[in-house]
């Protein structure tokens, strides 16, 4: 970060060849991830895009797709980069990532490939939904309620009274133990 700070982006570019192997830890090969991506954006800013791609090719942690889809684009290869777009669309790694393929499908170069553009804006792999049609015989809640009942979850509803009572308590404690409450 320092050397970006005092814009010495050879030393950040020196980097590379200092990058350690993937780790079996997911929280610490996660860190690892996001450093390559930085490094492989740096790259990419010098326009170094075979340098930049091997890096993020390495890398499974987002924006890595999206950033190799874009340099694709801006040098003209634009069926790899339909192919990379497609991949993301097809197993976006988050909500965010299916988004931003949304976008970059949508652009003036890819409109020719019309099977990238997705005809609704969620991914139905992502959101989980179900729609029911219930008699509304009482409330609305308590018929929800009472439909995954009947199939076996355990249901709680409270509507208000779980944060009435929350805020009960807090007053109560306060008002009558003030030598409790947080300076």
């Amino acid at each position: 970060m320092a050397s970006k700070k005092a814009k010495r982006p050879a030393s950040i570019l020196a980097l590379q060849s200092r990058l350690p192997q993937p780790f079996e830890w997911p929280p610490l090969e996660r860190k690892r991830q996001r450093l390559v991506n930085r490094i492989a954006r740096e790259f990419e800013r010098h326009d170094d895009f075979p340098c930049a791609t091997l890096l993020y090719q390495t890398t499974t942690q987002p924006p890595s797709r999206e950033r190799q889809a874009r340099m694709l684009i801006k040098q003209g290869y634009i069926d790899d980069a339909s192919r990379i777009i497609a991949a993301m669309l097809d197993a976006p790694h988050d909500e965010e990532e299916y988004d931003v393929a949304c976008r970059i499908a949508k652009q003036k170069p890819l409109r020719e490939h019309a099977r990238l553009v997705p005809t609704n804006s969620v991914n139905p792999a992502i959101v989980d939904s179900e729609t029911l049609t219930l008699p509304l015989e009482h409330r609305v809640e308590w018929d929800v309620a009472a439909y995954y009942r009947c199939r076996g979850w355990q249901v709680w509803y409270s509507e208000n009274s779980l944060l009435n009572a929350l805020f009960g308590l807090f007053f109560g404690i306060f008002c009558f133990y003030p030598s409790v409450a947080p300076l």
